[in-house]
């Protein structure tokens, strides 16, 4: 291990690992942790999948794990890469230009159809238009930002600011709603009125389905 010099404000002070044997025996170390570094974008990562380590963090994986099933990719791939797909394009042709010839940001283009997919995958309803998709956008820039804050070379405060106005819109605008319906659907499964078949097979739906009484009530939405 090594210094960095000069050290970019980011990284002052920190260790820089150059090499794959070094990187490799430190993930293998049990006392290595993850993160624990800084604490300024823990609004946006505390206690998520990437933050914890050991028994809590092979339960989480063992949760979100079967989301991505081979029964479940096959099964994204049939009920929603398709329809992302088509909706996009679709929305696509609908700016094509005079000479009939459609023009679009293909990487703008992807991200949206990623964005749907990604959507989909965590179990948030309706982001199936291009105004829902438009909003859910502008919510994921502002908090990736924040989420990685510590690399940004803007005013830090201005970036935690931005992410957690863009949380509190996403919480309003589309956890909140998702969350009660599946809290609904989870209920009338208890009594009987749901099938099983019927549940939502989503993030949302086993997070709450496997309730760990470790996590905050802010955990879902980081």
């Amino acid at each position: 291990m090594r210094r960095i010099h000069p050290e970019p404000p980011f990284v002052a002070g920190m260790t820089n690992v150059s090499s794959f044997v070094e990187a490799n025996e430190i993930l293998r170390d049990a006392a290595f942790g993850a993160g624990g570094f800084e604490e300024e974008s823990l609004p946006f990562r505390g206690g998520t999948l990437l933050e914890s380590d050991g028994e809590a963090h092979a339960r989480r994986r063992r949760l979100e794990s079967q989301l991505f099933t081979n029964r479940m990719l096959d099964r994204y791939e049939e009920g929603v890469l398709d329809r992302a797909i088509e909706r996009c394009l679709k929305e696509a042709d609908s700016g094509r230009g005079p000479d009939g010839v459609v023009r679009a940001d293909l990487v703008r283009l992807s991200r949206r159809m990623f964005l749907q997919i990604a959507a989909a995958v965590i179990g948030l309803d309706a982001v199936d238009t291009p105004e829902r998709t438009d909003l859910l956008e502008r919510c994921m820039y502002a908090l990736n930002a924040a989420f990685d804050v510590k690399f940004s070379t803007r005013d830090h405060a201005e970036v935690v600011a931005e992410g957690l106005a863009a949380k509190a819109d996403f919480v309003a605008h589309f956890y909140r709603q998702s969350a009660e319906r599946r809290a609904g659907l989870l209920a009338r499964h208890r009594d009987g009125s749901v099938a099983e078949a019927d549940l939502p097979s989503d993030l949302l739906t086993a997070m709450m389905r496997h309730h760990d009484d470790s996590w905050d009530a802010d955990l879902p939405v980081r």
